[in-house]
This record gives structure tokens, C-alpha cells and sequence, in this order.
């Protein structure tokens, strides 16, 4: 699927802690799939909360769910 790659390079910034170019990455997927990309647009909020607030040189990009 065409929205594959870009969210596939999205994961890779984000890794990188490269948040504005992840943006961009996960927009681009979220616009290629018919109706959007559910896993893009969440990615695309937590760039966007860490762009608005950088975390410290600690920070993991593995995110633990707690609850459904």
C-alpha cells in the first residue's frame, strides 16, 4: 500500500527524535489511505505534543499502553 513507506520512514524520525520531519512522514501516509490512517494520526499527535514540549535526553520512543 502506498501509505506503508512514508509511515515506515514517520517511525524512523520519530525513532530519531526527528519530530517535525515524522510530521511530515505521518501526514503524508494519513493522506494516502481512503479516510485517513488511524495509527498516522495518532502519531502525528504525539509529534506534535513533543514538539510543543521536548522531553529530556532520557526519553524512549516505546510508549507502554496501561489501559483499552
Amino acid at each position: 500500500h502506498p501509505w506503508v513507506e512514508p509511515y515506515e520512514l514517520g517511525l524512523t524520525a520519530y525513532a530519531d527524535r526527528r519530530w517535525a520531519e515524522a510530521q511530515r512522514h505521518f501526514a503524508a501516509a494519513d493522506g494516502l489511505r481512503p479516510g485517513g490512517d488511524p495509527p498516522a494520526a495518532v502519531m502525528l499527535e504525539r509529534c506534535r505534543a513533543l514538539l510543543a514540549d521536548p522531553p529530556g535526553p532520557d526519553w524512549n520512543p516505546v510508549v507502554v499502553q496501561m489501559e483499552k
